[in-house]
C-alpha cells in the first residue's frame, strides 16, 4: 500500500530554486534539503553536474547553484538596455547582515 514503510515503489521528487536570486535563497533552502536527504536517502540526479549519486554534499549544492545562478544573472544583465539597471541585488555582505 502506498505510504507504508515497506513500500517498494519508487517515487520521484524534485527540488528547485529559481536563478537570478541572492545567495541567501540557497542558504535558507539548504537545511531543508539536507534534512530531506538525511531522512529519505534518495539517489541524487544533479543536472548541474550531470551526475547521479547517492551522497549529498552541502558544498556541491552551493557550488552548483552558484554556478547556474551566475550564468542566469549574466544572461539577464546582458539583456538589459541600460547599464544602471544591471544591479539586481545588494552585495552579499549587506544582504546577509543582521
Amino acid at each position: 500500500m502506498p505510504g507504508e514503510p515497506n513500500d517498494d515503489e519508487d517515487a520521484d521528487v524534485s527540488f528547485h530554486i529559481n536563478y537570478a536570486r541572492p545567495f541567501i535563497f540557497a542558504l535558507e533552502a539548504e537545511p531543508e534539503l539536507a534534512a530531506f536527504v538525511e531522512r529519505f536517502k534518495p539517489m541524487i540526479d544533479d543536472p548541474q553536474t550531470n551526475e547521479i549519486r547517492s551522497d549529498y554534499s552541502r558544498d556541491a549544492f552551493f557550488r552548483g547553484w552558484q554556478s547556474g545562478n551566475k550564468l542566469a544573472c549574466k544572461d539577464l544583465i546582458q539583456g538589459r538596455a541600460a547599464k544602471d539597471q544591471a544591479k539586481l541585488t545588494l552585495p552579499a555582505a549587506k544582504s546577509s547582515a543582521t
